[in-house]
Parts: C-alpha cells; structure tokens; sequence
C-alpha cells in the first residue's frame, strides 16, 4: 500500500517536472505539503516547495528568475 502512494506521487506532474529540470537530488529537499503526497495524505494543485542548494540552486537559476520570497527574507522561485 505505502510503495504505491510513493510509486504515485514520484508520477506526479509536478514531480516529473521537477525531475525534467534534472538538478542534483543531493541538493534538493522537498518540504511544506509536498512530503505528505508521498503518505496520501494530501493532493498537490500547483505547486511544490523545496529547498535547493549549491549547484541545484545554480542550475534551477539558469531556467527561473529569482524574486523576493513572499516573506521578505530569502529568494524564491
């Protein structure tokens, strides 16, 4: 029952989205509600939340501009 709600949320459209940016998974962590689309335990509409860092970050740049986080600390894309 568990490896298929991870084997469903891995195939999620905003998990192969993420996966198409092909960033070193090393450096990402998924946070916020993302973890609990892995337990079933919530949907995800439109968007995810990570922190990336050092090369993820650089390469994630290259594709997204970075703005001001909505909590005014930090850089978000």
């Amino acid at each position: 029952m568990y490896l298929k709600k991870i084997t469903d949320g891995l195939a999620h459209p905003l998990m192969q989205s993420f996966f198409d940016l092909k960033l070193p998974l090393s450096q990402c962590l998924l946070f916020g509600s993302g973890p609990m689309l892995f337990y079933g335990l919530k949907g995800i509409d439109n968007d995810l939340d990570f922190i990336l860092v050092d090369e993820a970050w650089r390469r994630a740049t290259c594709h997204f501009k970075p703005s001001v986080a909505k909590s005014g600390e930090g850089l978000s894309i």
